[in-house]
């Protein structure tokens, strides 16, 4: 499997794990936790570090 790929798989199952707790606990009791919000900026950036590498190799080969 491309690194790019299982990059982007694990940012974003780390931003729909983080995001969506936090979202949650946001809406529901109005508490902004940052370790949720820190987890869900870290899932973000490996989903734009991913999507970055995966375009580097795709204009690599050809």
């Amino acid at each position: 499997m491309q690194m790019g790929i299982m990059i982007r798989q694990l940012g974003l199952i780390t931003l729909v794990i983080f995001g969506g707790t936090f979202l949650m606990r946001y809406l529901r009791a109005g508490e902004v936790l940052a370790d949720q919000l820190i987890g869900a900026g870290v899932g973000l950036a490996l989903v734009v570090i991913g999507t970055l590498v995966q375009r580097i190799q795709h204009a690599k080969r050809g």
